[in-house]
Order: structure tokens, then C-alpha cells, then sequence
């Protein structure tokens, strides 16, 4: 049983499909059932690629508006108000899931973010009387936001009663372990498709042409971009600036690009579904992802899209949190500038126009980077590996 908060509403759903991308490879070797939230206009029930996907509701449907777009922190912090809906949410999950462990003999629950998945899977260990073993994997913004002393030993309560923890970076470990966690923790990324879907396109198809690709949150940093452009563009005005994704932060970010008069060189494409970003990023030159650590703690915790970049063969510019350095190599398979500076992003990106060379250098080396260590062939056989050992021990991985 997957227990998540963030998975394909309907067709083409531009929201991250990493879930469901593990889900699906994990069916080759279990049955899997899916429990995630039920918003407006998706099905209550559905059988996708393999797997019987539950969404249970949890308000009057207008209101099911907690999960997706952003996810739930981002909600949050938008729009307070919507913290009435948690209670609703958690004990809907709670019921939802207790019911379909006893309808199909369930032999372990993978709740991926510790809050409030993880808090739901603890919740029917003390309920009930026999609840599978737990896998929770931790995500990113479940580690670094909500770090009050309160919250800390409520995260460390619930990782310390799960049975494994996978975290997605190694510098995620290292926040986890400062919690005073005492379970095994490996570090497990998600994955991406590498072998047919995030591949080389021709090399003279490259356009001149920067790409960003992710939602549009304080955190991808993506302000700092339109400034280092806006600069870039006085040298470079042939150059164009494609940002793909939606959130919260598009009307500010539109309202910036025309104030900095570079509106006709910025194309907001919206949201796209996962299949159509490889010919975006086959035909950009640099992929440009300008993470920040946000006020209240927020952080990227892994960077997938950067793995998508390097495995089109996208030259990548991304700033030094500890989180991507998992990825980037600083001057081996990409750049690692200052965050939140937008000067440090101007200067990397001149330097990479001006020097064909160490891009298409960096742009090789970073293909041949992710495609070792972040295919799905690999990470989904580690996941399936994993969980075959927390079923054949019955609590212990």
C-alpha cells in the first residue's frame, strides 16, 4: 500500500509523477494499491498502469484544495485558511487506509513524506492490533520546514516507529539524523527515465535557448533567474528564456519579467505533462534551476529535474545547496553558483556562452553521470530490493 499526497489526478496532470513512476516499476514485482487524495475532477477509483488507485475525499469537493498545486506546505503558507482542512484530511486518510489493509491483506505500507503520511501509518499502529511494517521515505520539504522544537519530536516520534527510512539525498540523511533517529535510513533518490524518455536529442537542434522546469515556488528560485536574464539579455538579447511549470508565484514572476522589459524573450509555458518536457529540454542549450533555502526552511531535497536536464544533454546552472551536490559536480557536470544571487547566475551563464567548449564537456559528462546512478533501472530495483526484505523479515530492513 502507497500512501501519498502527490500522484496523477487525470491525464496529462503536470503535477511531479515520481510516485507513480515508482509505483509502477514496483508493480513488476507486487501487487500495488495506491491511497492519495481526491480532488475536483478526478476519478474516486481507477486502475492505472497496473495499479488500483484509491483517492479518498475529505471535504465537500470544492474544497478538496489541501494536496497538488504546490503541495500541501505551499497551501499552507498561501492560504492559512486551509488548515481546517488537515484534521479532515489525516482522519479520512486514517479510515481510508485502514480499510483497504484489511480488504487486501496488505504486507507493507510505503508512505512517502513523513507528515502527514507518516503521521497516518503511526496512527494505525497504535489504533490496531496488526498493521503491516512501515517504509517512509521523507521527500524534502517534511525535513527542512516546520522545525520547531514541537514539530521536531513529532517527525522524530514518527520516523522512529516506522520499521525503514529511505531519505532522497545524502544531505537529507544527514538533517534526518540530527533528529535523533535510531531506525536504518538509506539514501534512495527517485528516479527518472534515462533510456528512452530523458535522452540527446540532435545536437544541432540546440536553440539558443535557457530552460527552467519546475513549479513555480519561492523555493525553485526562480526571481533570481529573471534578474541574471534581464542582465543577460543586454549582452545576449538573441538568447530566450523558456520557464515551463505553474504555481502560486507565476502572476509575481510575469509581473517582474515585463517590469525588467524582457517580456518577449521570457516564454511562460504553464505546466506541461512529464512527456513533453524532452524536446524542450533536447532543443535548450543551459538548464538554469536556481533552488533557495526559503525563510521558513523550505528547501529542494533532491532536484529530479536536474537529472531530466543532464540526461538530454542540457549544460546545468544550479546553486550550491547541499542537496544537488549529489548530482552536480561543480565544473564536471555542471555549475554550482551562489544562491540567491543573481550576479553569480549571470556570470556562469556568460561563461558558458562564451565557452562552447566546457559546455558541451560538462553537458557530456553530466549525461553520463545521471544515467549511472539515477535511471529507474537502477533506483526501482533498490526500492523492490528494500521492500522484498521488509516483507521476508516482517518488520526489519
Amino acid at each position: 500500500l502507497v500512501l501519498t499526497s502527490t500522484f496523477p489526478r487525470w491525464p496529462n496532470d503536470p503535477d511531479p509523477p515520481f510516485v507513480f513512476d515508482l509505483s509502477r516499476r514496483l508493480s513488476r514485482h507486487f501487487e500495488v494499491y495506491i491511497l492519495a487524495p481526491h480532488t475536483s475532477g478526478a476519478p474516486l477509483s481507477e486502475e492505472l498502469d497496473g495499479l488500483t488507485v484509491k483517492r479518498f475525499k475529505y471535504a465537500p469537493e470544492k474544497l478538496e484544495k489541501l494536496a497538488y498545486n504546490g503541495g500541501i506546505i505551499t497551501n499552507l503558507k498561501r492560504n492559512p485558511v486551509k488548515s481546517l482542512l488537515v484534521l479532515p484530511f489525516i482522519l479520512s486518510e486514517l479510515l481510508s487506509a485502514y480499510r483497504l489493509i484489511k480488504q487486501h491483506n496488505i504486507d507493507v505500507i510505503h508512505a512517502h513524506w513523513i507528515l502527514p503520511q507518516g503521521l497516518v501509518v503511526i496512527m494505525l499502529k497504535l489504533l490496531a492490533k496488526s498493521i503491516p511494517p512501515v517504509l517512509c521515505t521523507a521527500h524534502g520539504a517534511d525535513v527542512y520546514t516546520q522545525k520547531s522544537r514541537l514539530m521536531t519530536s513529532i517527525k522524530r516520534s514518527i520516523l522512529n516507529r516506522c520499521d525503514c527510512i529511505t531519505v532522497v539525498s545524502n544531505a537529507m540523511k544527514v538533517s534526518v539524523l540530527t533528529m535523533g533517529i535510531t531506525r536504518p535510513i538509506f539514501t534512495m533518490p527517485m528516479g527518472t527515465n534515462l533510456t528512452e524518455r530523458f535522452i540527446p536529442g540532435p545536437e544541432n537542434e540546440k536553440k539558443q535557448q535557457i530552460i527552467f522546469v519546475g513549479r513555480l515556488v519561492e523555493k525553485k528560485g526562480i526571481s533570481y533567474l529573471l534578474d541574471a536574464f534581464a542582465r543577460l539579455h543586454k549582452s545576449f538579447p538573441e538568447y530566450q528564456l523558456l520557464i515551463i511549470g505553474e504555481g502560486p508565484e507565476e502572476k509575481h514572476l510575469k509581473v517582474q519579467a515585463r517590469q525588467l522589459g524582457i517580456e518577449k524573450s521570457v516564454d511562460f509555458k504553464g505546466g506541461l505533462h512529464h512527456d513533453k518536457l524532452p524536446s524542450y529540454y533536447q532543443s535548450s542549450e543551459i538548464a538554469v534551476f536556481p533552488f533557495i533555502k526559503t525563510g521558513y526552511g523550505d528547501q529542494e531535497g533532491f532536484g529530479l529535474v536536474l537529472v531530466e536536464a543532464m540526461g538530454c544533454q542540457c549544460c546545468v546552472v544550479t546553486t550550491n545547496i547541499d542537496t544537488v551536490k549529489d548530482i552536480v559536480l561543480h565544473e564536471e557536470t555542471g555549475i554550482l553558483v551562489k544562491e540567491k544571487d543573481s550576479n553569480a547566475i549571470y556570470n556562469a551563464l556568460t561563461h558558458l556562452i562564451d565557452d562552447a567548449d566546457q559546455k558541451f564537456k560538462m553537458a557530456s559528462n553530466g549525461r553520463h553521470h545521471v544515467k549511472e546512478h539515477f535511471g529507474w533501472e537502477k533506483i526501482a530495483v533498490g526500492y523492490a530490493d528494500l521492500i522484498g526484505r521488509i516483507i521476508s523479515n516482517k518488520s526489519s530492513c
